[in-house]
């Protein structure tokens, strides 16, 4: 006899999850990882962080290169007909000037 059960699968698993985090949280602020965190971490990248806030609680989305977050990676925001890049700045030059 076959089960009539639905099996969920890993994609379904993982959007349920994110939306259970992130639906309906407000970004409040944007901005990337400081020369000390990077450090910290033993990071060559620093990531754009994204501080978020949902039902009386902050929280901190950081954008790594890997599952394994060897390192800060860069954010691909898609828009309907076009797309930004949100790099990771290579840490060495996060104190630079702006040309």
């Amino acid at each position: 006899m076959k089960s009539t059960s639905t099996k969920q699968t890993v994609q379904s698993y993982w959007s349920a999850s994110a939306n259970e985090l992130l639906k309906s949280a407000t970004i409040i602020n944007c901005e990337y990882m400081s020369q000390e965190e990077c450090d910290n971490l033993s990071w060559h990248k620093s990531p754009l962080c994204l501080t978020l806030h949902r039902d009386g609680q902050f929280f901190t989305i950081i954008v790594s290169a890997d599952d394994e977050q060897n390192d800060g990676g860069t954010l691909l925001v898609e828009f309907e007909e076009t797309y930004a890049i949100l790099p990771a700045i290579d840490s060495r030059y996060l104190n630079m000037p702006k040309e």
